[in-house]
């Protein structure tokens, strides 16, 4: 007999999964590499990263549908303007200027989760694989960006 596996079960690995395409194109910029079989490494991560923050922004507005105090006022203004700054800076700034407020975005986003955590309103399980994807992102982005 087949066993059905919950989505819980891989949802953290395809978390864990989705930080590649900032870590590898950071490594290969690192590296020198700035072409890959996908394309210019810069643009990849530049149009990855801000799709995830689009992501992640977005999903706090799940919570703020379900809300009705302090949380549900804050979060839409605040995750839209995560998200506009994003795609303002894609299209205006410079690819170093990119990474660093992607970089500063999610960590706010990382942020905001951990208060929602302190809140109980995101499990645990969550809040700790959203860290250390967090940690990975925002150190790939800052890798490329010179920093690191």
């Amino acid at each position: 007999m087949m066993t059905q596996t919950s989505p819980r079960t891989w949802t953290p690995w395809l978390t864990l999964a989705g930080t590649l395409p900032f870590l590898l194109p950071a490594i290969w910029l690192s590296l020198g590499w700035s072409w890959t079989l996908l394309g210019d490494a810069h643009w990849l991560l530049s149009s990855y990263g801000l799709l995830i923050v689009s992501f992640m922004a977005g999903s706090l507005w799940g919570i703020h549908l379900r809300r009705t105090d302090g949380w549900s006022r804050f979060l839409p203004v605040f995750t839209n303007v995560i998200a506009l700054v994003c795609w303002f800076s894609f299209l205006l700034l410079s690819f170093v200027a990119q990474m660093w407020i992607l970089a500063l975005s999610f960590t706010l986003l990382w942020l905001v989760d951990l208060k929602l955590w302190q809140e109980h309103i995101i499990t645990r399980g969550y809040m700790a694989v959203r860290t250390v994807a967090s940690f990975i992102v925002v150190c790939s982005l800052l890798l490329a960006g010179g920093v690191v």
